[in-house]
């Protein structure tokens, strides 16, 4: 069928019937567009639409790229928000370990306190009922000589104490005389704070 006119299908030029043959393919000499004439009709709207779905494609593409952009920010974000959190995270961590450990402390001063005042308390209850401090451990009198560890005991102020020989010594004459043990009102061990009453019965242990 011969086409007596027709026009581009991008820019809506009117093109010379000249310029093609049945099912030839051409460019718009004003706007460059490459299509294809088969008849004055079917052709020119295959090739609008095929324009179509071009655009159609570009904002497609446009569109995926915009999202990319979205999906990539909001990553980094949360990323971002995330390492912000870890943080909050370790200071309320330090915070908690700092206000435990004052807290603690407190309870101990209060704790060594109490104590302090109960030594205190029963101190001055002994003395008042006439008690003397031993102030020497049970274990510091062992191996001493027991004319030393007598001596110290009566410049305490104890008054009732006795000496016993165990006869143990043989041929370690080196360990005659020294102190095996001390018993204080029949108690073989006793600390430096301790309180009797100054003729409580003492008995001094030696080899």
């Amino acid at each position: 069928m011969k086409i007596k006119q027709f026009s581009c299908p991008n820019c809506d030029s009117q093109l010379d019937p000249n310029m093609i043959e049945d099912n030839t393919s051409i460019y718009c000499p004003y706007c460059g567009y490459y299509f294809t004439v088969e008849n004055e009709n079917h052709t020119q709207t295959i090739n609008k639409n095929i324009n179509k779905t071009v655009t159609i494609n570009k904002n497609i593409h446009n569109q995926i790229t915009n999202d990319a952009e979205v999906i990539r920010a909001n990553t980094e974000r949360k990323k971002h928000s995330s390492g912000n959190a870890w943080a909050v995270f370790w200071i309320i961590v330090v915070i908690g370990l700092v206000v435990f450990g004052v807290v603690k402390l407190k309870e101990y001063d209060a704790d060594q306190k109490a104590r302090m005042a109960e030594q205190e308390e029963a101190i001055e209850k002994a003395e008042r009922a006439g008690k003397i401090q031993v102030q020497y451990d049970s274990y510091t009198f062992k191996d001493e000589n027991y004319k030393t560890v007598k001596a110290k005991l009566e410049d305490a102020g104890f008054t009732n104490i006795e000496t016993v020989d165990l006869e143990d010594s043989g041929l370690a004459f080196w360990n005659y005389g020294n102190v095996e043990f001390v018993s204080i009102d029949g108690k073989k061990n006793f600390s430096s704070d301790n309180y009797y009453m100054p003729d409580v019965k003492i008995v001094i242990y030696h080899h």
